[in-house]
């Protein structure tokens, strides 16, 4: 920060006019990786180091909670609409491609079946996405909850972008169609 900006925006503070920060730090967890893998400059949404994608701070209604390193290059950006358990979130992840579409499709669906009961549904609306994304919709349910669930898969270069979106029982019909849609206009799909 500017050295003469500082004493002003103490002074500020002080009198409870201060500007807050655009963006605030948001919680790292490493699983596998470095912490390093997400550069936070504050005041500016992370980056994902590798590859230069940024996890915006919003997307649409949901706030950026935390982020996730699963090893080198492999970061989940999760996002909220509330906090609350059984809350609507969104997975926003950027990995390594390091196979073709068609079999990263069929990993993530393998990857669904797995964790849920899964009923896949015909799309209920067409998402505006970059061309060549591939799109999964699916009533689910397990032990914690149920809820509509949509991912996305978008290549760009040498990643994948990858959004899981999990509607809450009580988030449905048109409205969270909306809420679907405003998530996926705020992601970074396009270079």
């Amino acid at each position: 920060m500017n050295r003469a900006v500082a004493p002003l925006l103490a002074v500020l503070a002080m009198a409870g006019l201060a500007p807050t920060s655009a963006v605030a730090a948001v919680p790292v967890e490493v699983r596998a990786g470095e912490a390093s893998e997400v550069v936070q400059v504050e005041g500016r949404s992370p980056v994902h180091r590798a590859s230069g994608i940024i996890y915006p701070e919003k997307a649409g209604a949901l706030r950026l909670g935390k982020l996730s390193v699963f090893g080198p290059g492999d970061v989940v950006g999760v996002y909220y609409l509330s906090g609350e358990p059984g809350d609507t979130l969104l997975s926003f992840f950027v990995y390594p491609a390091s196979q073709g579409m068609d079999a990263e499709e069929r990993s993530v669906t393998a990857a669904i079946d797995r964790a849920w009961r899964a009923e896949r549904l015909a799309p209920p609306v067409a998402l505006r996405l970059p061309a060549g994304a591939r799109v999964g919709w699916y009533d689910l349910e397990n032990k914690h909850s149920t809820g509509r669930s949509v991912y996305v898969i978008v290549r760009r270069g040498d990643w994948y972008l990858k959004a899981r979106m999990t509607l809450a029982a009580a988030t449905s019909g048109d409205a969270g169609l909306a809420l679907v849609q405003s998530a996926m206009d705020a992601l970074p799909w396009a270079e």
